[in-house]
């Protein structure tokens, strides 16, 4: 079984350096990458990593897909190609509204050609509808001119139960199939469904592990800011009166501790 969980969200440098040092695949949203970003995004997939650029219809109103395709064609084309393999890209689309990702996807497919004629793996979100299965995918595949995509189930908002997912592959034995906004154990349960069905299927999701490491409603700085402050007390404790700078260390210290703490997490060591 292919298991590929990505960790998204990883916007800034700060974000990356650890899931990198760890050799996790990453996940970014398209519109949050600065300059400096996309040559880290670029430099990662080059040096092995796995790389997951969403377009960020999810999160956000995106009205103009333009800049999306503008950051997918940039990274594409600075990447060789085994590196252009490790990229990964959602599609443009509407949540809960077939026809309207149907219509971009149309609009879109000569760009979207460019991009999997580059090696690069393209994600078409497939949202539900009035249409059927049999029948999204055949104006999927009108829409895209029959090129090579990879179905991206929702799951989140509008989405797909897990038992829809293992249904599709025990029907279709997709050879590729991606779970938008889905990880951790969940997926892995999953995939394992999957597994048993159609033994070949290349499965991959992704999810913001940042947030999942701290829960939804508590600061992503929580544990960091904690661990750092017992670090602070104890330096006193042993400096006594003696001048030092506090708020370096304190700065110092809470990237060094972020950092330890997620390479942690995602090497088994926490």
């Amino acid at each position: 079984m292919t298991l590929t969980d990505y960790a998204s969200g990883l916007s800034r440098p700060g974000n990356l350096l650890p899931f990198a040092r760890a050799g996790y695949p990453a996940g970014f949203v398209a519109g949050e990458l600065s300059e400096r970003m996309r040559r880290l995004v670029a430099g990662y997939a080059e040096i092995g990593g796995e790389v997951f650029v969403d377009s960020g219809a999810f999160s956000m109103d995106v009205a103009d897909f333009a800049p999306v395709f503008e950051v997918y064609l940039e990274l594409a084309s600075g990447l060789s190609d085994e590196a252009r393999g490790r990229l990964s890209v959602v599609a443009p689309d509407v949540v809960g509204d077939q026809a309207a990702t149907i219509e971009l996807l149309a609009k879109w497919a000569p760009v979207l050609q460019v991009l999997v004629d580059a090696g690069v793996r393209v994600l078409v979100p497939l949202q539900k509808g009035e249409l059927s299965g049999p029948e999204l995918f055949g104006a999927i595949d009108e829409a895209l001119r029959e090129m090579t995509w990879v179905p991206a189930f929702p799951c989140k908002k509008a989405a797909t139960t897990a038992a829809e997912i293992v249904d599709f592959c025990d029907r279709t034995w997709a050879p590729d199939i991606h779970c938008l906004g889905l990880g951790g154990e969940k997926l892995q349960e999953l995939a394992q469904a999957i597994h048993e069905v159609s033994p070949d299927t290349r499965v991959t999701g992704d999810s913001n592990k940042l947030r999942a490491m701290v829960g939804s409603r508590r600061p992503l700085h929580r544990d960091t800011t904690t661990r750092t402050t017992e670090l602070l007390e104890g330096l006193e404790e042993v400096m006594g009166g003696a001048d030092w700078d506090r708020e370096g260390t304190e700065v110092n210290a809470r990237r060094l501790l972020k950092d330890c703490l997620i390479q942690a997490k995602f090497t088994g060591a926490a």
